[in-house]
């Protein structure tokens, strides 16, 4: 979100429209979200987000990128619908020297990645290459450019994406299995020391294959 403030009232016009479906989609990924101190709101977030798992759809959520105050400008903030019960929750990878140098690495949690018990999973979220549009496009030509961008935004898509793939090859799992079947297959981090779960990386690296 770029620090942008989210319209929730537009995120929950978001949520019936899905729930109004007759053919709904298996996976909801939301790459957006924030603090948010309305005890209220967060209840009616939280009754969207069960009556999106009671029928089995998947809901994907960036952790946030306020660890070193980067999004927000304060440090770690518990943000939403992420912390929500039923999200699965992303945190972001950063990008080693030994990877940039071509070498094989451990996976290092991104600086910026919140890092809070809610935090279920991390998948890469730095030099992720995205289409963006060119400014300095003219008459058309290059309309669009490949840069690099970072953040849990670009994080959750891939969880979700996995999640996906469970479903096809599993048609029957519910949203709790295949949160259950992404969370337990996931690669534990050296740095974990053996931890089943951690604040940074939650329950280890996503494991797609």
């Amino acid at each position: 979100t770029n620090g942008e403030a989210i319209d929730k009232q537009a995120v929950f016009n978001s949520f019936d429209y899905i729930l109004g479906l007759d053919d709904r989609p298996d996976v909801v990924n939301m790459s957006f979200g924030g603090p948010d101190a309305d005890v209220e709101r967060v209840k009616k977030y939280q009754g969207y987000i069960d009556r999106l798992t009671a029928v089995d759809i998947v809901c994907v959520a960036s952790s946030g990128n306020d660890n070193n105050g980067w999004e927000f400008g304060k440090d770690n903030e518990v943000n939403y619908p992420a912390a929500l019960d039923g999200v699965i929750s992303v945190g972001a990878l950063g990008v080693p020297l030994g990877y940039m140098a071509g070498g094989d690495y451990d996976p290092v949690i991104a600086d910026f990645s919140n890092t809070n018990s809610d935090v279920d999973i991390c998948a890469h979220g730095t030099a992720i290459k995205v289409l963006r549009k060119n400014p300095l496009s003219v008459g058309g030509l290059l309309p669009y450019r490949v840069v690099e961008e970072m953040g849990t935004s670009f994080a959750a898509p891939q969880v979700a994406a996995a999640a996906a793939l469970v479903k096809k090859a599993h048609p029957g799992y519910s949203a709790d299995d295949i949160e259950k079947a992404i969370v337990e297959t996931a690669t534990k981090a050296s740095v974990m020391q053996g931890a089943n779960h951690t604040d940074e990386y939650g329950y280890g690296v996503l494991n797609a294959e």
